[in-house]
């Protein structure tokens, strides 16, 4: 326990050799500063295509048209886990807390000494799935032609573009301790990873909570350029 040099007041608890509060897995059991807790079960996976087409057709002498396209879709999948050490007091040793949780007693509070500290990891799992993508197509008409001597060039050409995203979020709804469907508990001592065990998530009420968001843009562009024709003397 770290305390204030002059009020003696606790200023942190169980601080480790990197100034941070301490990790049971870390720093207890003798895991490296990189130790992972949740283990191997969480994960994002990304699935993205990209494709574009571009067509160039002369239609007259001097009038060209381009047209292309392009499709881009990208979805994202990713299970998650928050957790946190929970800590309580009891004034015995031997009466355990009746809040939930997976209670380790841990010896004295470190402020007030005559209650006894306990400790509990709690934790639960997320998951949220993202689905975006991007339509574009383009269609341009150029002519080019001569006005003596000087060459012209007319750009007509319209742009539509649609970009459309729809969010899903879930809440837990089982744990491994009766009364607590959004949070379980473990040891504070247990030494093991936590592990996803199979818990089930609902969307949140509001709307399924599939968030849809499109938007669709339309340009036109009209752009005349003349080249002046150089002519060289001898």
């Amino acid at each position: 326990n770290v305390r204030h040099p002059v009020t003696r007041q606790l200023v942190a608890e169980n601080v480790n050799e990197w100034n941070e509060t301490r990790l049971v897995a870390r720093d207890v059991f003798g895991r490296n500063r990189l130790y992972r807790w949740s283990g191997p079960d969480t994960y994002s996976e990304d699935d993205y295509f990209n494709g574009t087409v571009e067509v160039t057709q002369k239609l007259l002498p001097g009038l060209t048209a381009v047209a292309g396209a392009n499709y881009s879709d990208r979805r994202n999948e990713r299970r998650s886990i928050s957790g946190s050490v929970q800590r309580t007091t009891t004034a015995s040793a031997v009466t355990a807390p009746t809040s939930l949780g997976n209670w380790t007693r841990v010896g004295a509070d470190p402020v007030f000494p005559n209650l006894t500290e306990w400790k509990t990891i709690g934790y639960g799992w997320g998951f949220a799935r993202t689905h975006k993508y991007i339509r574009q197509a383009r269609l341009d008409l150029n002519y080019e032609f001569s006005i003596r001597g000087n060459r012209q060039s007319v750009l007509v050409g319209r742009t539509d573009q649609t970009v459309k995203q729809s969010d899903l979020s879930t809440t837990q709804v089982n744990s491994n301790t009766n009364g607590s469907p959004t949070q379980g508990f473990l040891p504070f001592a247990a030494p093991e990873y936590i592990r996803y065990a199979g818990e089930q998530f609902r969307p949140f009420p509001h709307h399924h909570n599939r968030r849809l968001a499109q938007r669709t843009v339309h340009g036109a562009q009209l752009l005349h350029v003349v080249r002046q024709a150089r002519c060289d003397t001898a």
